[in-house]
């Protein structure tokens, strides 16, 4: 990866938590060129040239998508379904890289509990048309990260979870206490995980179950 590409996104991202942090107008720019980045870098690794690598560009893609549309005034719901989309596509990725069903499973039961205390916390704060969707999302995000930990990928399931935490900062800052703090904490987070799972591309996937 070129210098001036890594400097033309950690830029970004400080343009970005600026335009969050004094409310400019502008400030979906650099989230779209930090966004089309983590796409451009799969690509760059060879994203066309395995199963596993399209999936994570399918799933890239949508994030872009759900990028664009969270930056889009009432379009919340709408970016929603396209992230649930995208976690469902790195799901599909995982499995092609092959897991074992017992790790999966106990780590499952330990998301399920996070999830679960998740969404007491944020019940209060939704309205009856968000409450199913959010519920749904959490379900889906938890079985990516479930995915990623039962994965033959050692510590693949750290961008995941960072994926994760930085959700967790989007529904605070949607639902809970907006504030720029959700947005210091999240933003750095998704795009960091994003990066390092474009990455991941370049890694022959093992197809199967163990």
């Amino acid at each position: 990866m070129v210098p001036g590409f890594l400097v033309l996104m950690v830029a970004s991202l400080g343009a970005l938590l600026f335009g969050e942090a004094t409310g400019r107008s502008w400030k979906l720019v650099p989230k779209m060129v930090l966004s089309s980045g983590f796409v451009l870098v799969a690509l760059d690794h060879g994203a066309l040239e395995s199963t596993y690598g399209r999936w994570i560009l399918t799933a890239l893609i949508l994030s872009w998508i759900g990028d664009l549309l969270l930056g889009i005034d009432r379009a919340f719901l709408a970016g929603l379904v396209s992230f649930a989309i995208a976690h469902l596509a790195y799901i599909a990725a995982f499995v092609r890289f092959g897991a074992s069903h017992t790790v999966v499973v106990f780590a499952g039961i330990a998301v399920l509990v996070v999830g679960v205390v998740v969404l007491r916390w944020l019940r209060p704060h939704l309205s009856t048309t968000m409450a199913p969707a959010v519920t749904l999302y959490v379900l889906i995000i938890g079985s990516m990260l479930s995915a990623a930990f039962g994965t033959r990928q050692p510590g693949l399931w750290v961008p995941v979870a960072m994926f994760a935490v930085s959700d967790v900062a989007v529904a605070r800052h949607r639902f809970v206490d907006p504030g720029f703090i959700n947005k210091l904490l999240g933003l750095p987070l998704y795009f960091l995980a994003q990066f390092v799972l474009a990455t991941t591309v370049a890694v022959e996937p093992v197809l199967g179950f163990r």
